[in-house]
């Protein structure tokens, strides 16, 4: 199954240099502040970000993301890490910054957004194996201990069994 994401900003514009007149068209909840303006000079790679971090925050929560002319008024948009206590605060960083109400503040492009959200997970993955090396090494000194207990104990009862021959 391939997931496909429609640009609707491009078939705005291509529907308005063959009618000559333009209709607004967005999803309340996914659509940022430039998009409710006929004036698609003010779109970018930008706007597609926050439709993408909008569709990140409704898949995870389950939640319509607050419409980003209501956010202007008043911002009252849960961060992800506040619904989803298990979601880092890197990763609920990166979806609120893709959903910033200002253009100059979310990611320059996709790339910067993907990897973001990527590093999260590197660094993660580094956390995790970093954590699996230490109960390893923790582990084999905890058996060291004991073998080397072992090997004392062993050896005093041989030192005392050899020299009750002796005698």
């Amino acid at each position: 199954m391939e997931v496909k994401l429609i640009d609707f900003g491009a078939l705005k514009q291509e529907i308005a240099e063959v009618n000559k007149s333009t209709s607004i068209i967005l999803k309340y909840g996914f659509a940022p502040p430039e998009q409710y303006t006929s004036n698609s000079r003010g779109q970018g790679a930008w706007t597609d970000i926050y439709a993408v971090g909008a569709t990140v925050y409704y898949i995870l929560t389950g939640l319509i993301p607050q419409d980003s002319v209501m956010r202007m008024m008043e911002d009252v948009l849960v961060p992800l890490e506040e619904i989803i206590p298990s979601i880092s605060k890197n990763f609920s960083d990166a979806i609120m910054k893709a959903m910033s109400l200002n253009i100059r503040e979310r990611f320059a492009s996709a790339e910067d957004f993907l990897n973001e959200l990527l590093s999260d997970t590197e660094t993660n993955d580094t956390k995790n194996r970093q954590q699996r090396k230490k109960s390893y090494k923790d582990n084999y000194v905890k058996s060291e201990k004991k073998t080397k207990g072992r090997h004392e104990k062993t050896e005093k009862k041989e030192n005392q069994h050899s020299s009750g021959r002796k005698k």
